[in-house]
């Protein structure tokens, strides 16, 4: 879906929708590099068209590009051999397809039509001129998947059939994972740098998650000949969410605060305790939808290089 990225093989779609699509395919990583909706672009006039015909129509397919707007870094460590194949190895990727993260299971290997954020967004494109639907394949034994819409969850391995228009994105978070995402839309995501969080915590069948926020300067190489970067740790097991550092030698001021925390698969707890160092315990608001499982506990409030957990009780 990449080749030709640079502007000649876009101009060469011929039909609006399939184009259309190759766009949500940028919005959702694969030519994050090339398309910015609030930079100037002038090397790509097609894509700049069809990015502002997509604003016009759907204010959400925008939103999603700043909301994962900040890939995590390449790992300090690289993974076990055995654990990923080599060619993962040798160069780490955002965007990896399938059989990257799942090599046992063969399914993965003929797939070609969606690929994975990291290790926690399953993604599939609409890439098919007329395509009314798509089927998507979730991997992995005893894995859970939850759409990142609907919070409808799905056990994995299987595949799906799921109705789609234009402006659809079909995009499933992975039990056991956090995803931290900027929620509030602007015109562009250099206005959303500073605006605070949410944390979307999708339990694993066991109750658990986990994951990580990188932040530094966005523009310098500071975090490498300065150490000024954040690398926060999220956890969640036994009914407690933890912030801690991933990283003591990074250093690194930020606004950035959390706004929200969306626990999706969890229960109605009779209350939720935010503890943070050298403050008293303080209880959280939160909403329960029993439909959906999905758990949303209301301003924390608290700076997202800080030191806290919040405990459901």
């Amino acid at each position: 879906a990449c080749s030709g990225a640079g502007g000649g093989a876009a101009m060469k779609l011929k039909l609006k929708n399939v184009f259309l699509a190759y766009f949500l395919v940028s919005i959702a990583g694969l030519l994050y590099a090339l398309v910015q909706l609030g930079q100037p672009c002038d090397c790509l006039p097609p894509l700049r068209a069809a990015a502002e015909q997509l604003r016009q129509k759907d204010l959400r397919i925008s939103q999603l590009q700043a909301e994962l707007r900040r890939p995590p870094p390449a790992p300090a460590q690289p993974p076990e051999p055995e654990a990923l194949p080599t060619i993962y190895v040798v160069t780490p990727t955002y965007a990896r397809p399938l059989w990257v993260q799942y090599p046992q299971d063969v399914t993965t290997f003929n797939i070609d039509d969606q690929y994975l954020l990291g290790d926690a967004l399953l993604v599939h494109p609409v890439s098919d001129s007329g395509a009314h639907g798509v089927q998507v394949y979730l991997p992995g034994q005893g894995e859970v998947w939850y759409d990142i819409q609907s919070y409808q969850k799905h056990h994995g391995p299987q595949t799906l059939y799921l109705p789609v228009t234009l402006s659809s994105i079909p995009v499933f978070q992975r039990g056991g994972t956090i995803v931290p995402r900027w929620m509030r839309v602007r015109r562009s995501s250099e206005c959303m740098k500073d605006d605070p969080i949410t944390l979307f915590v999708a339990l694993s069948p066991q109750g658990t998650a986990q994951g990580e926020l990188f932040l530094d300067d966005g523009h310098t190489f500071n975090y490498q000949t300065r150490q000024e970067f954040l690398l926060r740790r999220f956890s969640f097991s036994g009914n407690t969410l933890v912030s801690s550092s991933a990283d003591p030698e990074g250093h690194f001021e930020t606004p950035i605060w959390i706004e929200r925390v969306v626990i999706i698969g969890a229960g109605k707890p009779a209350a939720v305790v935010l503890q943070t160092k050298g403050s008293p315990e303080s209880r959280l608001s939160f909403q329960h939808d029993p439909e959906t499982s999905v758990l949303v506990l209301r301003k924390p409030g608290i700076n997202v290089a800080s030191d806290w957990s919040i405990h459901l009780r």
